[in-house]
């Protein structure tokens, strides 16, 4: 009986999780003047968005000057979902960067070494980030390279000032709905980074975890050192934002 009430109650908190109504926003029509200012920010991923359409193709942009979000992003990689039912399915996808498996870099105290992530490199990240990309729809997926002549979608990461990662996404709306834009009226997005994979510190030599480390203060009494919340956590844990687009 209680494998059987576990067994309910997780269908209920699934169900109720897909029931969450998702935020509603506007896109703008796009055309070679459109001014591309962000009108919409996620406070906890630290991303920054827009979505613009014509009768053809959507165009999702992004931006964030947060580092951690930034250092998730090329190193770790980034996946935008497109669900025509307006729930977070992930049936269609693009994968890009595709990211590596990574672990958080420790130093032998425990903590993020103070140079990780140098603001004034990221033009240099961005040309040393693999050009390789996925395009997933249902059981079809394809290999695709954003230098190549014709991909089947189109995607770009830049730099603004050299402190802002900008990644620019535009696919035709005949790889999302096979009615057109129609079919499109309960489009929901998802984009989601990587994380790191948190480091094995089981050796005496690395140190302990940051927020668990125990150095041995006066009178031989272990004391406890905060986390460094901002970078350990997050780093461990991917951005995650989903929102419902009206397109125009």
């Amino acid at each position: 009986m209680k494998i059987i009430r576990n067994s309910i109650l997780f269908v209920l908190l699934f169900s109720l999780t897909q029931c969450v109504s998702l935020q509603t926003i506007n896109s703008i029509k796009n055309t070679p003047v459109t001014p591309l200012k962000f009108r919409y920010y996620d406070a906890e991923s630290k991303i920054s968005y827009l979505v613009t359409n014509t009768d053809s193709t959507i165009h999702l942009r992004l931006r964030s000057n947060n580092e951690l979000t930034i250092t998730k992003i090329l190193r770790t990689g980034l996946t935008v979902y497109l669900d025509p039912s307006g729930k977070k399915k992930r049936d269609i996808a693009i994968k890009y960067p595709l990211g590596e498996k990574a672990v958080m870099p420790m130093n032998k105290q425990g903590s993020m070494p103070e140079n990780q992530g140098d603001r004034k490199d990221i033009d240099r990240r961005i040309t040393m980030t693999s050009k390789d990309g996925m395009y997933i729809n249902d059981e079809y997926s394809e290999a695709f390279s954003i230098i190549q002549s014709n991909p089947p979608v189109f995607v770009t990461l830049s730099t603004e000032q050299g402190t802002e990662l900008i990644y620019d996404l535009t696919i035709p709306i005949s790889k999302i709905s096979k009615t057109g834009k129609s079919g499109l009226s309960n489009l929901s997005i998802g984009i989601i980074t990587g994380s790191f994979d948190e480091p094995d510190l089981s050796d005496d030599q690395n140190g302990p975890p940051t927020g668990t480390g125990q150095p041995v203060g006066m009178g031989g009494r272990n004391q406890q050192r905060e986390p460094q919340i901002g970078t350990y956590s997050e780093l461990t844990n991917p951005g995650r934002v989903w929102f419902k687009v009206v397109l125009l």
